[in-house]
């Protein structure tokens, strides 16, 4: 007989009881971590309020990851795509356990990343006419935890976020997004001594050209972190494909105590690279060169 209904968009459930024991096997480590719980995974597609899926887990028991302490005893996280408006728009949004939003143009980097932190809050995203886009997120700063059964851990403060691009001439686009971190306890749940809450205001300007097979990118950092001020970020990075082949340069200068939110990223440094990146069916191969000096000697 019928062992399910097939009719209607697309959907699933998937609930799975899990658990788990990994001994750890290095010289002179005694330690064990265990850890048991549920995870579950919802999808389902709307005709009218575009894929939605929801994300959940919750422990029942196990070790205390020693890194991150006691979380919160699971995550969820629920998430829709693809909702579409009059006027060519659609708008993506997550509520819950979540890594806040970057622009478009903070994603697509060759030398540096600028990281989408984890929070416990909300983010939303919305794309309209002439590539424009605008994100904005705002929550309490964390981190994950877990292996096979997520958790989630608050470090206490704030955390925000809200940018925008598009695209005003063909082959360009120009954005920025600014990001603030507030109060938040960078030592919560750690082995290390307590430190200062942290306290940062990041913004971000980037500019970029792109016609088929070459892009060159622009970008700009400026910020403060507990009040060190005039912390300032540069860097370009170009590349040409040709065939099978892509070539990347670029060159950066990023001065100490520069932060993304409440997330370390590469500063005190200065320099360029080249990579060279070959791919075919069968093989893939990647060679490069970086000089890289620091800003405050």
């Amino acid at each position: 007989g019928e062992t399910g209904n097939t009719e209607g968009l697309a959907r699933s459930v998937q609930i799975d009881a899990v658990t788990s024991r990994l001994p750890s096997t290095g010289d002179g480590s005694t330690a064990t971590f265990s850890e048991s719980g549920i995870v579950a995974n919802s999808q389902w597609e709307t005709a009218a309020y575009g894929a939605w899926s929801l994300d959940a887990s919750a422990r029942a028991g196990g070790s205390d990851n020693i890194q991150s302490g006691q979380g919160q005893g699971g995550v969820i996280t629920l998430r829709q795509r693809g909702m579409p408006f009059d006027g060519n728009w659609q708008a993506d949004n997550t509520l819950g356990d979540l890594n806040a939003p970057d622009i478009g143009l903070a994603r697509i980097q060759s030398r540096f990343f600028l990281p989408t932190g984890p929070m416990q809050g909300f983010a939303t995203e919305w794309r309209g006419p002439s590539d424009l886009q605008i994100v904005a997120g705002g929550g309490v700063p964390g981190l994950y935890d877990g292996i096979m059964v997520q958790d989630f851990h608050t470090l206490d403060g704030s955390t925000a976020t809200a940018g925008a691009q598009w695209s005003p001439a063909s082959h360009w686009t120009v954005g920025g997004q600014l990001i603030e971190a507030h109060d938040v306890n960078p030592s919560i749940g750690t082995a290390f001594v307590e430190a200062p809450l942290l306290s940062s205001t990041t913004g971000l300007v980037s500019a970029a050209w792109q016609d088929q097979a070459e892009r060159i990118q622009m970008n700009l950092l400026d910020g403060d972190v507990s009040g060190k001020a005039n912390g300032v970020g540069g860097w370009v990075d170009g590349s040409i494909t040709q065939g099978r082949v892509t070539q990347n340069a670029g060159l950066f200068r990023i001065d100490p105590n520069v932060t993304w939110g409440n997330q370390l990223i590469s500063s005190d440094m200065q320099g360029g690279y080249y990579r060279l990146n070959y791919q075919s069916r069968q093989w893939l191969a990647d060679a490069g060169i970086d000089e890289v000096r620091t800003v405050s000697g």
